[in-house]
C-alpha cells in the first residue's frame, strides 16, 4: 500500500533533518520506494500492511534518536490524500487567501480544535472545514502567524496530534503517490 508520512515541526526551527537522512531512516524502518517531498519532513513510500501502527512507532523512535528530540508523525494512505486534494480543489479560495491542510491523529482532535476556534477571535474571511482525519484552514495571505491556525499549531496540547501543510505541498504529495501506483 502507498502512504505519505508528515513529520511535525521539522526544519521550521530547532529540529533540523536532512532529507537524505530522513529517506535512509524510512528505508531502515522497512519503508520501500521512498520519495521525500521538499525539505518539509514529508515523504511517500510503500509498505506492507498498516503503516499507521507499529511502523509509525518504529519510524518515530529512529528519527527521535537521530535528531535527539521527540519526533511526531501522521501517516495517511492514498485514498485519504486523494479525498483531501479533491476537497481542496473544490474550495476555489480567492487569490489573496492560503489553504492549509491540518492533518490530525484522530477524530476527537477536530472537536477540541473547533472548541478552541470558537474561543479565539478569527479574522475576516477565515474559515475552518472539517474532513476525515484533517481539516482545511483558509486564511488571508500575510495573516498566518497572527491567526487561529498558528495558535493551534503552537499549542503543546496538539504537538502529537496535529501537523500542517499548504495545499500546494499536498498536491505534490498526491502526485508523488500517483507515481508510486
Amino acid at each position: 500500500m502507498i502512504y505519505a508520512i508528515f513529520l511535525r515541526g521539522i526544519n521550521t526551527g530547532k529540529m533540523k533533518l536532512v532529507m537524505s537522512d530522513f529517506k535512509n531512516i524510512l528505508e531502515e524502518s522497512g519503508c520501500l520506494a521512498v520519495t521525500t517531498i521538499q525539505a518539509s519532513g514529508t515523504a511517500v513510500f510503500r509498505a506492507e500492511g498498516d503503516a499507521c501502527g507499529n511502523l509509525r512507532e518504529i519510524i518515530e523512535t529512529k528519527l527521535s534518536e537521530h535528531i535527539g528530540k521527540p519526533v511526531h508523525s501522521i501517516i495517511k494512505n492514498f485514498d485519504e490524500i486523494k479525498e483531501i486534494i479533491d476537497r481542496g480543489a473544490s474550495l476555489k479560495s480567492p487569490e489573496d487567501f492560503h489553504d492549509y491542510i491540518m492533518l490530525t491523529a484522530g477524530p476527537s482532535v477536530f472537536a477540541e480544535i473547533l472548541k478552541m476556534h470558537e474561543e479565539i477571535p478569527y479574522l475576516e474571511g477565515e474559515r475552518l472545514l472539517e474532513g476525515r482525519g484533517y481539516f482545511i484552514w483558509t486564511i488571508t495571505r500575510g495573516s498566518t502567524l497572527d491567526a487561529f491556525g498558528s495558535k493551534v499549531l503552537g499549542s503543546v496540547k496538539f504537538r502529537e496530534k496535529l501537523t500542517s501543510r499548504n495545499l500546494n505541498t499536498m498536491q505534490k504529495v498526491y502526485e508523488a503517490m500517483q507515481n508510486h501506483s
